[in-house]
């Protein structure tokens, strides 16, 4: 029988599809940049000029804004991949944990999602089926 310690029942992640960052497509980030950085030019102070090292500063700033924007929805995306390989690796094994305030112990049976979050169907009798949440599972046996 495998006991989850106590310090890890804590480390679940939440990362489901209601998670990911909005979609950020539709905003043409560039060609706002771009529209800024010709009016800021256009409205310059002809006696003291723009750097162009001030330019491509702000450039690279952006462009490494954008790319986190881009790494944090790929890491978004893997950690609910995450939760659903862990919820699937869990089918026909017995769990035991709390679903409201009760303990249940049971079999696996399938995994259902809800709200973008993976839900254990956990056969409890012959008869019988609860739900319950990965972070509600404190022992895993085969």
């Amino acid at each position: 029988m495998s006991t989850i310690p106590s310090s890890l029942q804590g480390l679940y992640n939440n990362a489901s599809s209601g998670t990911l960052p909005q979609d950020t497509s539709s905003k043409n980030y560039k060609q706002e940049f771009l529209h800024l950085l010709l009016t800021s030019l256009k409205n310059q102070d002809p006696t003291s000029p723009m750097d162009s090292k001030d330019m491509l500063a702000q450039q690279a700033q952006f462009e490494s804004l954008e790319q986190m924007q881009n790494l944090n929805t790929n890491f978004v995306t893997l950690m609910a991949m995450q939760n659903t390989n862990q919820a699937a690796s869990l089918l026909g094994k017995n769990v035991t944990g709390k679903v409201d305030g009760l303990d249940i112990v049971g079999q696996v049976k399938s995994v259902k999602f809800v709200n973008g979050q993976p839900m254990l169907e956990v056969e409890i009798s012959p008869t019988s089926t609860v739900e319950m949440s990965l972070p509600s599972v404190s022992e895993i046996s085969l």
